[in-house]
């Protein structure tokens, strides 16, 4: 094969051409090369007869041409950079090229930056602890020896569902034996416990000694609001347990407005926080999803006085100059100047996309860099919003990583 392609001319230049194509495949992504590639090839094709004298030396052309049109297919899409759609007349007719990011560029949310109360649901209690029952025969604890964590969540009793204290005392009242089944959830794994209630000897009434959470609530930070469906996105992490690092995406619940009174400064070892509390009263959304980039659900309220900015893909990200746009320091949204350390480059889903640092000396001043209720500040380059900050670093509390937009726009 290589005698044939050195000896014969026009199988030579295909060859090289064949070469410069790969090279700008892998640079530049030039598709002008691919369609002066496909013509040339064709028309030389045509001038080849196909018989047995140049059968083999026509195969060479057309697989080679084959293969480069293989390479450019499977290579085009992780080394596209800008979005467009070109058609061009080759060889073979139209080829239709087209990057999927494309829609996303032209879209446009409603900017976040405002704190928000949430009041999360977990399709159960959350298990935060067990507790001794004062009995006739002393002091017991009748869950010691079962199989229960912290953080678990307790879905039904002798397969009555509970969402409330009041449901399980009410289940428990009407127990005529000491025998009850649990039905818990783990990190998504379902479990039955087998247990004995005992007789409660103030009240003489049924207790297993569970002490348990309705829900979870925080402040957070709104991100964006999307005006096509009205979904939003906020907090750019999951929400799990603080102390067990239990996991809940069966999810339901409510934002609120939440009001900042104050701020925990941040300091080396010490992760601030927000001072506040939201009035529960007043519903802004209902919250349907939890996952590593974010609480999601559909937003209720009006979109008076709201702007909206354009967004932009992980690719667009840069190291340098940003801003945090946040509102919780002076009632206003205001724009407060950060670096992008590093932004790191993904492929799918990650957390901690970017590696960011507070270089404003106002926000340094009023809180020392990211506190705990920032999460979901949105960050803005460029005039666009890219991500949303995560998480603070104990050690330094000026600096912090974010997450990219990307991973929590169709959400």
């Amino acid at each position: 094969m290589l005698d044939i392609l050195i000896n014969s001319t026009k199988t030579s230049i295909c060859f090289r051409l064949i070469i410069i194509l790969g090279i700008n495949v892998f640079l530049n992504i030039d598709y002008e090369m691919l369609y002066i590639c496909s013509g040339f090839l064709h028309t030389n094709c045509k001038e080849v007869s196909v018989n047995k004298k140049n059968l083999k030396k026509f195969n060479i052309i057309f697989f080679s041409f084959v293969i480069t049109l293989l390479a450019v297919m499977i290579f085009t899409p992780i080394m596209m950079n800008s979005v467009k759609i070109d058609m061009f007349n080759g060889g073979f007719g139209n080829l239709p090229i087209y990057n999927e990011k494309q829609s996303k560029n032209d879209k446009k949310v409603y900017l976040g930056g405002y704190p928000i109360g949430i009041n999360m649901h977990v399709g159960g209690l959350i298990i935060n602890g067990v507790l001794p029952i004062v009995t006739k025969e002393g002091v017991v604890t009748p869950l010691k020896d079962c199989d229960i964590k912290k953080g678990d969540v307790l879905l039904s009793i002798n397969d009555k569902k509970v969402d409330s204290m009041l449901e399980i005392n009410q289940i428990l009242d009407s127990l005529n034996n000491e025998n009850v089944k649990l039905s818990i959830n783990r990190n998504g794994e379902i479990k039955t416990i087998n247990a004995k209630a005992v007789i409660d000897l103030l009240s003489s009434k049924y207790k297993i000694g569970l002490n348990m959470l309705e829900g979870i609530e925080g402040i957070g930070t709104m991100t964006f609001i999307d005006p096509e469906d009205n979904r939003f996105g906020s907090l750019g992490h999951m929400i799990v347990s603080s102390d067990s690092g239990a996991v809940y995406k069966n999810v339901s619940g409510n934002i609120h407005m939440a009001r900042i009174y104050g701020v925990d400064k941040g300091a080396k070892g010490h992760a601030g926080q927000l001072i506040g509390s939201f009035d529960k009263g007043r519903i802004y959304g209902k919250l349907d999803k939890n996952d590593d980039h974010g609480v999601f659900g559909e937003y209720l309220g009006g979109y008076e006085n709201m702007e909206m900015i354009p967004i932009a893909s992980r690719n667009e990200v840069k190291h340098g100059k940003a801003h945090i746009v946040t509102s919780v320091f002076t009632g206003k949204k205001e724009k407060y100047e950060i670096e992008i350390v590093r932004a790191y480059k993904q492929n799918n889903e990650k957390i901690k996309g970017m590696m960011i640092r507070v270089t404003d000396p106002r926000l340094i001043d009023v809180s020392g860099g990211i506190v705990q209720g920032m999460s979901g500040s949105p960050i803005v380059q460029n005039g666009k919003l890219i991500g949303a900050v995560t998480h603070v670093f104990v050690a330094d509390s000026t600096k912090g990583y974010a997450t990219y937009l990307d991973w929590m726009i169709d959400k």
